[in-house]
C-alpha cells in the first residue's frame, strides 16, 4: 500500500469508522516513521548477529511479483549467546539490473558487508536454479578476492533447499500423470455474483471469512493498490 493511501479519504473514512478519535499521520510523517524504526531494527539484527556463536548461514529466494518487478530475499540464520537457533530477513533488494549469477552474488555480498558477516558466512542455502550456482561461485571468488582474502568453499557450503528438491519431483510426477489443479485461476475482483454467494453460506466464521476477502478484493481494485515497490510501500496486497 502506498503511503499516500494514507491521505485518501475513503480510507480515513473506514478507519474513523473502526475508531472514531483515531490519529491519522501524514505520508510524510508515516514514512519518517517508519525510516526510524527501520534503522532501530537494523541495530537490533546487527547486535544480535554479532553477538551469536561467530558463524551465519544465509538462505536466498528470488521471485517476481505481478508487475514484473524481481525482488532476492535474505534470511540469516544463526546461533545466538543463549544456544537458541535464530532467523532473521537481513535483506529485501528489487534486482534492477539482468538476473544473472554475477549480479545477484553482488546484492548478496553487499547485504553481507552492510551488516559485516561476509566473513562470518557459514552455509549458502538455495534453490536449484543454474543462476543459483553462479551466484554462489562469484560470491566465492568476491569474498576470496585481494581485498578480503576470505575462503568460502562453494562445493561443500552451497547447499540446495531439500523443499525446492522435493517439489520439482511432485510437480514432474503429476504432470507425466497429466494431472492439474483446478484452482490454479482464483478471482481477484468481486462483482455482484460474489456478493450474491455470501447469502447461501450457512451463518458461521466460513460466512465471515468470505465476506472479509470479498472486502478485501472491493477495496484492491476500489483503491487501485499495487504491489510493494521496496523503500516507497508498505506492504502488499496480493
Amino acid at each position: 500500500m502506498s503511503f499516500r493511501s494514507v491521505e485518501n479519504s475513503e480510507f480515513q473514512r473506514l478507519l474513523h469508522m473502526l475508531r472514531n478519535n483515531v490519529s491519522i499521520p501524514s505520508a510524510k510523517t508515516l514514512a519518517a516513521n517508519l525510516r526510524a524504526r527501520s534503522s532501530d531494527i537494523r541495530m537490533f539484527i546487527t547486535e544480535a548477529m554479532h553477538n551469536g556463536s561467530g558463524k551465519i548461514s544465509i538462505a536466498l529466494d528470488a521471485w517476481t511479483s505481478p508487475n514484473k518487478l524481481t525482488f532476492l530475499a535474505s534470511e540469516a540464520y544463526f546461533i545466538d549467546k543463549d544456544w537458541k537457533l535464530r532467523s532473521m530477513l537481513i535483506g529485501f533488494e528489487q534486482l534492477h539490473e539482468a538476473h544473472t549469477g554475477e549480479n545477484m552474488a553482488s546484492v548478496t555480498l553487499r547485504c553481507l558487508e552492510e551488516f559485516s558477516i561476509h566473513d562470518s558466512l557459514f552455509a549458502l542455502v538455495s534453490d536449484n536454479a543454474s543462476n543459483n550456482q553462479t551466484l554462489g561461485y562469484h560470491l566465492a571468488l568476491s569474498l576470496d578476492s585481494r581485498e578480503k582474502r576470505i575462503r568460502w568453499d562453494q562445493t561443500s557450503m552451497q547447499i540446495p533447499c531439500m523443499a525446492h528438491v522435493i517439489q520439482l519431483v511432485v510437480v514432474s510426477f503429476l504432470d507425466a500423470i497429466k494431472c492439474t489443479a483446478k484452482n490454479d485461476d482464483f478471482a481477484r475482483s468481486v462483482g455482484e455474483e460474489g456478493i450474491a454467494r455470501t447469502h447461501y453460506i450457512p451463518r458461521g466464521f466460513q460466512r465471515t471469512l468470505y465476506k472479509v476477502r470479498e472486502a478485501r478484493l472491493y477495496y484492491f481494485f476500489h483503491w487501485n493498490l499495487k504491489s510493494c515497490l521496496y523503500g516507497n510501500y508498505i506492504f502488499c496486497v496480493s
